[in-house]
């Protein structure tokens, strides 16, 4: 039998949004052990310090207020929710991302309607109770199919040894990137797309 698995959530908002953080702490999923945690973020101390944070490093499924970084008055540089995953995905490219947003995303990311009662007869507990299992078990499902490709890595000697440790600490939590440069990761995210078209086309 396998070993079931532990998914980290990180709900993070300058001001969480009660019924938001009530669905993420009650939430159960039949594919593994779910830990969440909301992180109170203050866009004065920018982004950066937010990747500083171990509880956003450690994370697999990260939640972000798409306006979060939007306040001209306080940000210097001003980028949406949309716009942070992709540096996030820079620094810690197997963390997944669910952008919180009425806008419009490309294919491929997984997004979160804002909740709007002016437009919505259901209250926002009945709303997320609604919506928010399917893009969840998404981002669940994306994630264990991640560490069944690392373990699968582990299998391919001609893959250097070092990189596939990084990658399977990554996934596991583990997310220590300082000693990597860029082309490091770059050449880890190559590897593991590499992996995965594999293992996709022999259905391992």
């Amino acid at each position: 039998m396998d070993k079931i698995q532990e998914v980290r959530i990180v709900y993070v908002d300058d001001s969480p949004e009660t019924d938001l953080s009530k669905f993420l702490s009650n939430y159960k999923s039949d594919k593994c052990i779910l830990k969440h945690e909301d992180v109170v973020f203050n866009p004065q101390n920018g982004y950066e310090s937010l990747l500083e944070k171990p509880v956003i490093q450690t994370a697999n499924i990260v939640l972000i207020d798409s306006k979060l970084f939007e306040n001209r008055n306080i940000v210097k540089g001003i980028f949406t929710g949309e716009e942070f995953k992709l540096i996030l995905r820079k620094h810690f490219p197997f963390i997944e991302v669910i952008v919180v947003t009425q806008n419009d995303i490309e294919d491929g990311f997984l997004k979160l309607a804002k909740y709007n009662s002016k437009n919505n007869q259901r209250t926002a507990s009945e709303y997320y109770k609604e919506v928010l299992p399917d893009i969840l078990e998404e981002g669940i499902k994306r994630i264990i199919d991640y560490r069944k490709i690392a373990a699968n890595m582990r299998n391919n000697h001609s893959i250097e040894a070092v990189l596939v440790e990084k990658i399977s600490n990554s996934l596991d939590g583990i997310g220590n990137y300082e000693d990597l440069s860029k082309s490091d990761i770059d050449e880890m995210v190559k590897l593991f797309k590499e992996v995965k078209e594999a293992v996709d086309s022999y259905g391992l």
